[in-house]
């Protein structure tokens, strides 16, 4: 439902622009007109561009007049693009081995790579979280070029941004002849601007994320267990047993600690490997609150706080109150651990695969209990680390806003990443070729040089479509 929604707006708000962009032509709208050719508007079915031409001006003069702060930040990001450069090869390879060997679980500290596609394994609700990350992460990383290009004198035609269906790309077109005939060292000033720009804008975002929490810390609190921000349309939220907005989770099942969304995750991730949980109940509660049914049915489907236990020292089901259950007794058990006398080991009975009995405790509330797939309750609640300290504040601003450093550091990193890769279309070509003339020039011919970056960027080239393509098989293979 959510994909014919998404893909009727997509083509509902191509055909406004389309229709409002043919009728104001063709009824000779002068204003329009004229703000078309001001800023260079060129709208195609699925495509709508801007460039913009002399935009220097203004720029130049304070470039010139910070020079060398200007430069020294371009020649560190010469030297971070150059020792980057390596290290994306690194993680795209162990990328790929982890994609062909499944053991992605394996090499999580180490970074990996996974493409992002709507509706897959990025909800239509973050959409325009996605676009709009993509949109500040291109420009950025133009404008590392930009600035790097006034800098070393190079005159800029203009400079622009498009949009392919919802891929915003940006550019700036720079005036080659001149290009050509600088320095090595001043072209890996140009080259490696936009990787530069990006790694800092990605590491600036996640210091905002990481640093969050001081910030507000008179606003919002932290670290009591997380939030939570919405639930599905579809629950049931009456009572004090429901799920409800602004409800603090401290715990997943007991002994799982909830004080962030990072734990929040690792505790889900936790019971996918786990075994199910086992209690030890006495006899006598079980001969007073088993629920007896007719026929081979253990619980009936009407009895909605019961649910079928199995005995693991006997083949007996019972139908008993769950909720009793978790909070009279605590002591677990297994297979090979038995309990005290008088008391009898039991466990849920999984009749659906993946199913688990899940306890989530609140703060001053009673547990949230759910029986299901793990995957269905985690997909179902939106959590935040920050609990308000006045009634007036908000949270759904402060989501939006998490959101969107998120996107602007995973997309920024991934470009400075990609971009410092030897492969064609690539910052990372340009940049391989100046370095190999500033390192290697008086030592190998011209042609030597230019076969090791032809082998390069030839490699490169291919790792990058072999990581992107076993990408994609392993993000659709997995969500679909």
């Amino acid at each position: 439902m959510d994909l014919i929604l998404l893909s009727a707006g997509f083509l509902l708000f191509w055909s406004t622009i389309l229709f409002t962009h043919y009728i104001l032509t063709s009824c000779l709208v002068h204003p329009y007109i004229n703000l078309s050719k001001t800023i260079g508007l060129k709208i195609k079915p699925f495509y709508l561009g801007v460039y913009l031409n002399r935009i220097e001006y203004g720029l130049s003069r304070y470039v010139n007049r910070y020079d060398k702060f200007v430069e020294t930040w371009m020649n560190l990001g010469v030297f971070v693009s150059l020792f980057l450069t390596p290290v994306s090869i690194c993680i795209l390879l162990q990328t790929v081995v982890n994609l062909i060997s499944h053991e992605k679980q394996k090499s999580k500290n180490f970074g990996t790579l996974e493409p992002l596609l709507p509706g897959v394994n990025l909800p239509f609700s973050e959409i325009f979280y996605y676009i709009i990350a993509l949109i500040i992460s291109s420009v950025f990383h133009e404008f590392g070029h930009f600035i790097a290009a006034l800098k070393e004198g190079i005159k800029v035609n203009g400079a622009g941004i498009s949009f392919f269906a919802f891929l915003p790309i940006a550019y700036v077109n720079i005036a080659e002849d001149q290009l050509n005939r600088l320095a090595i060292l001043c072209k890996l000033r140009i080259f490696c601007a936009g990787v530069w720009h990006n790694l800092a804008l990605g590491l600036f975002t996640a210091s905002l994320l990481l640093l969050n929490p001081f910030i507000l810390s008179p606003l919002y609190k932290t670290g009591e267990g997380v939030v939570v921000l919405s639930t599905q349309e579809n629950w049931d939220a009456s009572g004090s047993h429901g799920i409800q907005t602004y409800d603090i989770i401290t715990n997943i099942n007991r002994h799982c600690r909830v004080t962030s969304k990072e734990e929040w995750k690792s505790c889900f991730l936790n019971l996918l490997t786990e075994p199910d949980e086992s209690y030890c109940v006495s006899q006598n509660f079980i001969n007073e609150e088993e629920f007896k049914s007719e026929g081979e049915t253990c619980c009936v489907e009407n009895l909605k706080r019961h649910l079928c236990f199995n005995n693991l020292h006997s083949e007996q089901h019972l139908c008993l109150p769950v909720r009793q259950i978790l909070e009279k007794f605590t002591t677990y058990c297994n297979e090979t651990t038995k309990c005290l006398n008088g008391y009898s080991c039991i466990k849920p009975k999984v009749e659906t695969p993946g199913f688990k009995l899940m306890e989530l405790q609140r703060k001053d509330k009673p547990a949230f209990l759910f029986w299901g797939h793990p995957y269905e309750l985690y997909n179902s609640l939106s959590v935040i680390n920050y609990n308000p300290r006045f009634n007036f504040l908000s949270l759904l601003w402060l989501q939006r806003w998490e959101n969107l450093l998120r996107y602007i550091t995973s997309f920024s990193l991934a470009l400075s990443l990609l971009n410092s890769i030897p492969c064609f279309v690539m910052d990372g070509k340009y940049i391989t070729k100046s370095s190999l003339e500033l390192l290697f020039k008086r030592f190998f011919s011209k042609s030597s040089m230019h076969l090791v970056e032809l082998s390069l960027s030839i490699f490169g080239t291919i790792l990058v479509i072999i990581c992107v393509s076993l990408g994609f098989l392993s993000v659709v293979k997995n969500h679909v």
